[in-house]
């Protein structure tokens, strides 16, 4: 919300709704697609305190930023980092759901081929090569696109599971106090 106020988005999608930055930055996941990195691969600059007590910066010149890009929190504490942003954009979505002898390995190859060099920016792939007689995949393609209006579908959804978190928080900060005072 932060960044849409600026005008700002990542131009790499997450691949779950909980996820946090230092999270995906620091094990180096989530958001990788055929035209883009990871998450930890939009980090330009990092500041940290080493083991020692001494402060680091670095920035895309220095070697040492592919390490810290993949830490997973070993090298010392990440106090900020500064990542690549670009404008807020829309995605068009469609799904494929492929149940037959074309799922083989060479027949995906191709199709992956095809899903790079086209206009699907981010692909999400579940292969089930021994799904029934022949396999089957099921794939996610997100395209962007700047003429499409806000999804109300998606706007709803994301109300409905930030209502539904609201209530689990609710429900486990109820069950701890019961905890507490001896209530179960």
């Amino acid at each position: 919300e932060a960044l849409n106020a600026m005008g700002l988005h990542f131009p790499i999608l997450g691949g779950w709704y909980g996820q946090t930055m230092a999270g995906a930055i620091a094990t180096s996941t989530h958001g990788s697609s055929f035209t883009h990195g990871s998450i930890s691969d939009l980090v330009t600059e990092v500041d940290a305190i080493l083991s020692d007590g001494s402060k680091l910066h670095l920035d895309e010149r220095n070697e040492e930023m592919k390490a810290w890009r993949v830490h997973l929190g070993q090298l010392g504490i990440v106090t900020r980092v500064t990542v690549k942003l670009v404008a807020p954009f829309y995605l068009q979505c469609r799904f494929e759901d492929v149940a037959d002898d074309r799922v083989g390995f060479d027949a995906l190859s191709r199709r992956i081929d095809q899903w790079e060099t086209g206009d699907s920016n981010f692909v999400s792939l579940l292969w089930l090569p021994y799904f029934g007689d022949s396999g089957r995949t099921l794939t996610r393609i997100l395209s962007k696109t700047s003429d499409l209006p806000p999804n109300q579908a998606a706007i709803d959804f994301e109300a409905r599971w930030a209502q539904r978190d609201g209530n689990l928080r609710e429900n486990v900060r109820e069950d701890r106090g019961a905890e507490m005072h001896g209530r179960s």
